[in-house]
C-alpha cells in the first residue's frame, strides 16, 4: 500500500481522470514521482467500478481502493441493504471474509 495515493493531489488526479482513456493515460506515465502509473490505473479502474456498485465509496474522498477484481467480488450497497432487512437482533457475525460492505 502506497500512502502517497491518499494525498489530495493524487486523489484529485484520480477523480479528474475517471472518464479518461486508461490506455492513453498509462502511456503518459505518472505525474507523481512517488506513485507509479500502475498504481494510478488500479485506483482509477477500481473507483470506476464503485460508481454503481458502491456509490458511497465513489462519492467519498480519500479512499484507497482495492484492486478491481476485489471490488467486482464484493456485494453491492443495494445487496447489503437487502440483507440487513433479513436480520434482527443486537449482534451479527459475518464470517465471509469480504470487505465488510454488508
Amino acid at each position: 500500500m502506497n500512502p502517497v495515493i491518499l494525498n489530495k493531489e493524487v486523489q484529485t488526479f484520480i477523480s479528474q481522470n475517471i472518464h479518461s482513456d486508461l490506455s492513453r493515460l498509462i502511456l503518459k506515465g505518472s505525474p507523481f514521482p512517488e506513485v507509479s502509473i500502475s498504481e494510478l490505473a488500479t485506483q482509477i479502474e477500481s473507483k470506476k467500478k464503485c460508481r454503481k456498485k458502491l456509490p458511497s465509496w465513489f462519492e467519498t474522498e480519500g479512499i484507497y481502493y482495492a484492486p478491481k477484481r476485489n471490488i467486482e467480488q464484493t456485494s453491492s450497497e443495494e445487496t447489503a441493504r437487502y440483507k440487513a432487512r433479513l436480520t434482527s437482533g443486537k449482534n451479527l457475525l459475518d464470517i465471509t471474509g469480504g470487505f465488510g460492505v454488508d
